[in-house]
């Protein structure tokens, strides 16, 4: 009975605790500086936990949480929490724990989780839970428990909480915030009156904005269509250019301002701005611009109207600081006029203005004039000079919508989804870009064009879901700087590779099929994870740095050959410096076949196969050779045969061509002997010579001649006792290299091939 009353009364202050810790954290974002609430973030089955009842919470040396839920134990990777695996059968079971869940942590690094039935110990070195802990606690001892272990404020201040039935609550450290007001209305611009009254057209209507220490209302002033635009003059008065005409707000009223335009019964305007005392510029929903005069409030076309047709919508206009032009924002670029706006000309149409249309849109949302610098607020992101900054340079979205400085030097973006803080150097270059969001106190969703404005050192912002005040000063970070850690590793053929022992240093070896890698970097930055920046390269693929920006940043590389990459990464939060250098050494092993012993067996199989082919080719060739031997021996026979062979002839021509064989062979050894001479010593012309001859043997007198020289240059060489030369000399070739000629296109042989040859 008396120890069922200890464990009532224990788990009731334990109870009673954990609602004190969570309440003064949120009394005291409460009465921090810019903050009406301290936000919450909330971790359920929708964010992947398998339940929403939470039981303990533990936090590991790098700022990750371990969470044990019914059945089941999770680790954070920045932006939620993954499973954990663990073997509750082979964890260590006990009995009697009626006082409740408990964590411990050792010197060792260890994680002790108890439970009612329970024991388990997670090695924060390997990033997996032990089995072992019955013999851990033999040498060690019972570590000193925790039994408040359902709430846990971690290494940056925040507040996390284990809740029975709505999963896992995180409330940040007390900072620093924005306020979100009047989440009813649109708000579409902003002016501030002379009479320092503050001014907010909407969507539906005209409001004054009440401002006290710790809240902002809207009144209502006047009703109309959607407000697009509003500016104050010189005068101190507002004008509001709305759906539903012109209005103008002086000494405490609002009243419409009547504005004839022909042929146009609505009179609806997109901007009414000032260029002069009493001469404004007014631009009528029809895209056509009017010089205004309030005083007798007439309307004067300007001359190049007919110009503006080329410009689709013209949403706004203001006076150059520098020269007597006037700027004009249209959907298609921007334009620049002169005094009297006789003469537009497109800025888009030269450069830097030309890089607008390097997207799928060029419309230039809102301009700033500021040190000197134009900036363009484009849907593409924002230009300023040849300097593009979009998402990628860490802006919450490309879209646009207003641009405005601080005190600070600092310049303020809002977007079609979140604002910015860009931070400028000496040379007016942006340096850092910190995007905000609703857990620094901002409205979600869209922002609207140039509602934006800085009374002093309070920033207010105009969207679609009200008007969100903050003092850039005190928008400062508290985290410090961060060290990154790798949460999860994946490739083409796997989900998951084991990474938690390779932070700060280490080698992932892969397979050659696994060259298509993702990881996730996280800083564990739960305070601000929109204020979290990655830079990483991977040496080898990489020659500048690559950045990211988030509670996560993933990493893509696809088709890496084998070899060794380092992985180079760091972070950095706010304006904190980055922090120390991680690498991690990546590893693709090349394929079997592309190992050092496979190309060694491609080497001897190639020497081989070489050696077979070069022995086959010998045989061949030697082969052919011996066939051609034997072809042209029997080819020379055939041809000595057929040359001592004599044509049957009648006596008298075998006489005759017996007479001009016997000149021949008389002078043979002349060299100088030819057709003109045998004709001579024949008693006979040339031209008869040659008829006659052609007639008997079918050969020319010339070749009848050289025919008898070659056949006793064949006697000779086969009685081997003269040499070629000397053969040549006899023969009245006069060279050997032009009996060589004649005798190898005679018998298919040179003169020492046919000598050498055996006969039959």
């Amino acid at each position: 009975m008396i120890s069922s009353l200890k464990t009532h009364i224990c788990r009731t202050a334990l109870v009673l605790l954990a609602l004190l810790a969570l309440l003064m954290p949120m009394a005291a974002a409460t009465a921090g500086q810019g903050s009406r609430a301290a936000y919450t973030r909330h971790y359920t089955v929708r964010d992947g936990l398998p339940n929403n009842q939470g039981r303990v919470i533990a936090e590991l040396p790098s700022g990750q949480m371990l969470v044990r839920v019914e059945g089941a134990f999770l680790l954070s990777n920045g932006a939620t929490f993954v499973p954990v695996a663990c073997d509750e059968e082979r964890s260590l079971a006990i009995t009697g724990n009626e006082i409740g869940e408990a964590t411990a942590q050792d010197a060792h690094g260890r994680i002790w989780v108890k439970s009612y039935e329970h024991i388990y110990v997670f090695d924060t070195h390997t990033g997996q839970f032990r089995y072992d802990a019955d013999s851990l606690l033999r040498a060690d001892g019972e570590p000193r428990w925790n039994y408040g272990a359902n709430q846990l404020r971690d290494r940056q201040g925040g507040l996390w909480t284990c809740t029975f039935d709505d999963g896992i609550s995180y409330t940040p450290p007390p900072r620093a915030r924005a306020t979100t007001w009047c989440a009813a209305h649109e708000v579409r611009s902003l002016a501030l009156a002379a009479d320092g009254t503050l001014l907010a057209g909407t969507a539906d209507g005209l409001f004054r904005v009440d401002r006290s220490a710790d809240s902002v209302r809207m009144v209502r002033l006047a009703n109309c269509d959607v407000c697009l635009n509003a500016q104050t003059d010189s005068q101190g008065r507002v004008w509001f250019s709305t759906r539903d005409g012109l209005f103008c707000y002086r000494q405490g009223s609002v009243e419409r301002v009547p504005t004839p335009v022909p042929n146009d019964t609505s009179a609806a305007f997109r901007f009414c701005t000032e260029l002069a005392p009493n001469r404004f510029l007014l631009c009528h929903q029809l895209n056509q611009l009017y010089f205004f005069n309030p005083e007798s409030n007439a309307l004067t076309p300007i001359q190049a109207q007919r110009a503006l047709k080329q410009f689709r919508t013209l949403v706004w206009a203001e006076p150059e600081q520098t020269g007597h032009g006037l700027l004009l924002c249209a959907q298609n670029g921007l334009l620049r006029g002169n005094e009297t706006l006789d003469h537009l000309q497109p800025l888009t149409d030269s450069a830097p203005y030309d890089s607008l249309f390097s997207g799928h849109s060029s419309k230039a949302n809102c301009i700033l004039q500021h040190r000197g610098h134009l900036w363009v607020g484009t849907q593409n992101g924002l230009l300023k000079g040849r300097e593009w900054l979009t998402t990628e340079q860490g802006l919450p979205n490309n879209c646009i919508k207003a641009i405005l400085p601080d005190q600070q030097g600092s310049i303020w973006a809002t977007t079609a989804y979140g604002a910015a803080r860009i931070t400028l150097d000496a040379d007016g270059r942006a340096t850092d870009i910190i995007s905000f969001d609703e857990t620094d106190g901002f409205q979600t969703g869209e922002y609207q064009e140039r509602a934006a404005l800085l009374l002093g050192d309070t920033l207010f912002l105009g969207g679609k879901n009200g008007l969100t005040v903050l003092r850039p000063s005190i928008m400062t970070s508290t985290s410090g700087s961060l060290a990154p850690w790798i949460v999860r590793i994946s490739t083409n053929r796997r989900a998951d590779v084991p990474c938690y022992t390779l932070q700060g240093g280490g080698q992932l070896t892969l397979p050659h099929n696994e060259h298509f890698l993702t990881l996730v970097m996280t800083a564990f930055n739960y305070a601000s994870p929109s204020h979290t920046r990655y830079r990483y390269m991977l040496r080898g693929i990489d020659t500048d740095w690559n950045t990211g920006r988030g509670a996560n940043c993933e990493l893509r590389y696809t088709a890496l050959r084998p070899g060794r990459y380092e992985l180079c990464y760091q972070t950095a939060v706010d304006g904190s410096p980055w922090s120390e250098m991680r690498t991690l050494v990546i590893c693709i092993r090349p394929p079997f076949w592309l190992t050092w012993w496979a190309c060694l067996i491609y080497i001897f199989v190639a020497a081989g196969i070489a050696l077979a082919g070069m022995r086959i080719y010998l045989t061949h060739k030697r082969d052919k050779l011996l066939a051609e031997f034997v072809t042209s021996r029997e080819a020379l026979q055939n041809k000595l045969r057929d040359a001592r062979e004599v044509p049957t002839i009648s006596n008298r021509d075998e006489q005759f061509v017996s007479q001009l064989q016997r000149i021949v062979e008389s002078h043979l050894d002349d060299s100088n002997f030819g057709v003109e001479a045998l004709s001579t010593e024949a008693g006979m012309d040339r031209t008869g010579l040659y008829r006659k001859l052609q007639t008997i043997t079918g050969q020319t007198p010339s070749e009848f001649i050289r025919q008898i020289r070659l056949n006793r240059a064949a006697d000779l060489l086969r009685s081997n006792q003269h040499t070629v030369e000397e053969i040549a000399w006899m023969t009245g070739f006069g060279s050997t290299r032009y009996l060589r000629r004649h005798f190898k296109k005679q018998f298919g042989q040179l003169p020492s091939q046919f000598r050498d040859a055996p006969t039959d």
